[in-house]
């Protein structure tokens, strides 16, 4: 029987038909289904009838329609920004203009974010092979020698001309528009949203890209990971003074929450000042407990600031305390599970 089945022609209509019919499901099939696991046969199953190779051309098809999306995207989110750049050259006392930056500051900064991610990759490759070449350990070398010799900042040594220089996130320049929302127009209610842009990237972006930024040619140097961590101290340093005003100056805002948590955790995982700063961040995760629990709504960072007020008071050694905040979150973990079960019994 096999041999007669290899004898037979291929219909080569029949393979073109099902290789369009393919190509045409992924233009309507999200990538998630094909991994997807319904429990439901004929669903899990939707491409069982494909070779391995039509599955390929579905794939390359949906990665062609996603390239197109991204690029109609950034073509769209340039435009936008030219129009709001403009517009706020043109109307710079316009009744909007502050609801037009806020939304010009939103949109660059998810532009150089996107940027920026695309040129990571690129960068990563090329910083990799750099490492294994003869002009970055001869550089190695004069490191050692430097260090040697007493760090003498006149002579310290310069990278080769060769090394990829890191991709630049542009922070900077995002903070800058947050920065004239804030100083240029402050009875502006978009205020409060240029306050939590700001504090946002200086307590979270600004660590996220310190290493690389700044300091990934010197990372074995002596204090290289004391300078890192000093950056992004200060930053969060930062992010806290600007997370305070948004607590003193909008404590109605939708933002309110947020600052307390970010604020008592820049305290929490700060090295500096410890045990202090372990204290000094318990009065806003109970803040925030407060307010969550004031307005009556379901939120993650309800048992996240039980869990961290319980590891505050554990890392203090007062177990007591500890205790209790750990069994709240139990209770509360517990109550939710019976709501999740109920429901799911109904």
């Amino acid at each position: 029987t096999f041999a007669k089945e290899q004898k037979q022609e291929i219909d080569s209509a029949a393979v073109i038909n099902s290789q369009q019919i393919a190509l045409s499901t992924s233009r309507l099939i999200p990538r998630d289904v094909m991994r997807a696991k319904t429990g439901n046969l004929e669903t899990d199953n939707i491409f069982s009838s494909f070779t391995t190779r039509q599955i390929q051309l579905i794939l390359r098809e949906y990665e062609k329609k996603l390239e197109k999306t991204r690029e109609r995207k950034q073509k769209i989110t340039q435009t936008s920004l030219n129009v709001a750049e403009q517009f706020l050259k043109v109307f710079p006392d316009s009744k909007v203009a502050d609801e037009i930056a806020i939304r010009y500051a939103d949109l660059y900064y998810e532009k150089v974010t996107e940027e920026y991610y695309a040129k990571r990759a690129p960068y990563d490759s090329a910083f990799a092979l750099f490492q294994n070449s003869e002009e970055y350990k001869n550089y190695l070398k004069q490191v050692d020698a430097w260090l040697a010799g007493g760090m003498d900042e006149n002579t310290k040594p310069k990278l080769p001309d060769s090394a990829p220089v890191p991709p630049d996130p542009k922070l900077d320049e995002v903070i800058a528009l947050y920065d004239r929302i804030i100083n240029d127009m402050p009875q502006s209610p978009y205020v409060a949203d240029a306050l939590y842009g700001k504090a946002f990237i200086l307590g979270e972006r600004y660590s996220d890209y310190s290493a690389l930024r700044t300091y990934q040619y010197e990372r074995n140097m002596p204090n290289a990971k004391r300078w890192e961590r000093k950056e992004v101290e200060d930053r969060r340093r930062e992010a806290i003074s600007v997370l305070g005003q948004i607590i003193r100056r909008f404590p109605d805002s939708r933002y309110v929450v947020d600052a307390y948590m970010l604020t008592g955790e820049y305290y929490f995982n700060s090295r500096r000042n410890q045990p202090k700063s372990t204290r000094d961040a318990i009065p806003y995760y109970q803040k925030a407990i407060d307010l969550i629990a004031k307005k009556g709504e379901r939120s993650e960072y309800f048992n996240q600031a039980l869990y961290k007020l319980g590891w505050s008071y554990y890392r203090l050694a007062e177990y007591p305390q500890a205790i209790v905040y750990f069994t709240q979150l139990v209770d509360e973990i517990e109550k939710a599970e019976e709501i999740f079960e109920g429901g799911n019994a109904t």
